[in-house]
């Protein structure tokens, strides 16, 4: 349950208990009232009565009975009263007509107002009954009427009330939604995100140390991604230079070798066979090992990469993959210029395939890998195979997949994993080219 929803609730809980309890107290107050109206009532009726000259004359008796009747309407509660003559007294109960009782019976039994007529009985002289009829269920009508209009509208003020703090309280944590959404974007490694000032100042302040842990974390991914690049750098440097010694060096020196071998052997033909013999074995050693030399050459830096650019470098990489694993066949599709890269972007574009290669030989049991680039000022590169996949969620990711990652980093680009059980994984990679990214930064 969210926060909006937890204050409005309490605080319409606390308004309802004030209302159950102003309730309570407002129906003992009316309680009291519709007692003491009885009882004045009676009162009043029994004053007139006393108070009221009445002769034995028939023609006095009736108009003192006027009098008596104005008297009363003169009174609020007129409408209470009744005077009679009946015949006796169980006529002068039931005689004259009643109010009907409105409220419902608990309100009376509340109360604890009977609802029958009560009835002053006075003799006059001539020996006749003068009955004065008092209704007491127009006074419980009326303060049932009165007292559901006064709760309604305390209902609906307090349930106003609770609408009105309910969406005051949406409004006030409505930057709470900018605060996770900057938080989402942390998540996700961009730190450029940053909050704008809030008016309420214990939210401001979350929003102030978020803008600085952002400002911590992008200034120490900026040094990562420097220290990623210099030592990537550093890396391709040496590769070059062992490389070159390689070739310069050990390759000159099997050479060597070989020629010597090759020396030896045609000497040595005829007349001495073992001679001659070894120096063949020499001979297809040095083979071997120059051989060995080369692939560990062209691992470290190919010099197709150098000479002839990207496009034929990975072509040429493809054609090896599919001669030394006969297994898994790999498909390459350029639909873009990648030769108009930098350097440094066609190197690290090289040895994503590389080590993408490298990971699916090792395991992915694939029997199928698909290599695509594509696009133009956003270029594209999709590496998929048909291979075991992995559960994402439950394996953590591995260097050479953490080496894509940092690569696609240092091309400014981005790259997501989507990998199944049985269903292969794909890595999808975008990142810009150089005038394309200069262009977005000057906008």
């Amino acid at each position: 349950m969210s926060l909006r929803l937890r204050l409005a609730l309490v605080l319409f809980v606390l308004l309802l208990l004030i209302f159950i309890i102003i309730t309570a107290h407002s129906l003992v107050l009316v309680r009291d009232n519709v007692r003491e109206q009885v009882e004045f009532s009676q009162q009043i009726a029994s004053q007139f009565i006393e108070l009221m000259p009445l002769s034995e004359d028939a023609a006095e008796q009736e108009l003192a009975i006027k009098r008596l009747h104005a008297q009363l309407a003169r009174l609020e509660t007129a409408d209470r009263y009744a005077i009679d003559f009946p015949t006796d007294s169980d006529h002068a109960m039931e005689a004259g007509g009643r109010d009907v009782l409105q409220a419902p019976a608990w309100f009376s039994d509340l109360l604890g107002v009977d609802t029958h007529q009560l009835t002053l009985q006075h003799t006059i002289p001539g020996g006749r009954s003068l009955v004065i009829r008092i209704d007491p269920v127009g006074g419980i009508n009326d303060a049932w009427e009165e007292l559901t209009h006064t709760m309604t509208t305390r209902l609906g003020s307090l349930v106003t009330i609770a609408m009105v703090v309910y969406l005051l309280v949406g409004h006030w944590l409505h930057p709470i939604g900018t605060i996770i959404s900057a938080l989402d974007q942390l998540v996700k490694g961009d730190f450029s995100r940053r909050i704008p000032p809030i008016a309420l100042v214990e939210i401001n302040e979350v929003a102030e140390k978020i803008n600085q842990l952002a400002s911590v974390l992008g200034s120490g991914k900026t040094e990562n991604e420097r220290l990623t690049r210099q030592a990537m750098s550093m890396q391709e440097q040496e590769r070059r230079f062992l490389a070159q010694e390689l070739h310069d060096s050990l390759g000159q020196a099997i050479s060597a070798i070989k020629a010597m071998a090759v020396s030896i052997g045609n000497r040595a033909r005829g007349s001495q066979q073992v001679i001659a013999d070894s120096a063949s074995n020499i001979e297809k050693i040095s083979d071997d090992a120059y051989k060995s030399v080369r692939n560990l050459m062209a691992w470290l830096r190919p010099a197709v990469l150098d000479e002839l650019g990207l496009t034929l470098a990975l072509q040429q990489m493809v054609d090896d993959w599919n001669v030394h694993h006969e297994d898994t066949f790999c498909s390459l599709r350029i639909d873009t210029d990648l030769d108009q890269l930098k350097e440094q972007q066609q190197i690290q574009v090289y040895r994503i395939v590389q080590e993408a290669l490298t990971n699916v030989a090792k395991h992915a049991e694939a029997g199928r890998v698909a290599i695509v680039l594509s696009g133009h000022e956003i270029i594209t590169l999709m590496i998929s195979d048909d291979g075991r996949g992995f559960d994402g969620t439950r394996v953590r990711m591995g260097i050479g997949l953490s080496n894509i990652r940092d690569r696609a980093n240092l091309l400014q680009g981005t790259l997501q994993v989507s990998s199944k059980r049985g269903k292969g994984t794909t890595l999808h990679i975008e990142f810009p080219r150089g005038q394309y990214h200069r262009r977005k930064r000057d906008e």
